[in-house]
């Protein structure tokens, strides 16, 4: 009888994983770059949606809130981008160096990045493309 009972709870927990976990998706917060600059607690542990200018390379993996920020190395007002470089999808991303991206990830206000450079990181980042 109990072996009856587990094996029927089988299905029902694992539909609960399921549901739980490849269903149900939370929506990105859009902010703004300055927005989650300026109020890092309200976003801390959230996935998010933000746009600025990404830089991929060895030691300065950050989305610079503009142009000038990105040419001028202001790290102050960066955001740190957890990827690998060596895998293969982040070589796609690589290519967009110095433009407006979109990313979506999970904002860690206490991830400062490379010798605590930047303000906070976006990791398990799940979207990294081209402003459109």
């Amino acid at each position: 009888m109990k072996k009856v009972l587990l094996i029927s709870c089988v299905p029902i927990i694992v539909l609960s994983f399921f549901i739980i976990n490849v269903i149900y998706k939370p929506e990105p917060v859009h902010v703004s770059m300055l927005t989650l600059l300026a109020n890092p607690e309200k976003y801390d542990g959230k996935v998010v949606r933000v746009e600025g200018v990404g830089r991929l390379e060895f030691e300065n993996t950050n989305l610079y809130v503009n142009l000038e920020s990105q040419t001028e190395g202001i790290f102050r007002d960066t955001i740190w981008l957890v990827v690998e470089l060596s895998s293969e999808e982040c070589q796609d991303m690589i290519g967009l160096n110095g433009q407006y991206v979109t990313v979506e990830g999970i904002y860690n206000m206490k991830n400062k990045g490379h010798f605590d450079g930047s303000n906070g990181a976006i990791e398990n980042i799940t979207r990294y493309e081209l402003v459109k």
